[in-house]
């Protein structure tokens, strides 16, 4: 039987998970940073972090940053 995963295992599989997400998103989809998408909504990037973690706005964690769908960020802009 396995033993539970690592957090240094977990870790591993979370930055290949948002590398193939962030992958895809550049295929169909520009990718925008946290400071880009501060600048579209006329926020601080510390705000754009708390949406995040609000869960206000979808974003993909890579490390210790964060990437955004170009269109999720535009179809929250139109419904607020």
């Amino acid at each position: 039987m396995r033993q539970p995963y690592t957090i240094k295992e977990l870790d591993y599989i979370a930055d290949r998970v948002a590398e193939k997400v962030l992958d895809r998103m550049k295929m169909s989809d520009e990718a925008l940073s946290t400071a880009e998408v501060a600048r579209m909504l006329d926020v601080t990037p510390q705000a754009v972090t708390t949406m995040v973690r609000d869960g206000r706005l979808r974003g993909y964690r890579k490390g210790r940053r964060y990437f955004f769908s170009k269109n999720e960020v535009l179809k929250n802009i139109l419904k607020h």
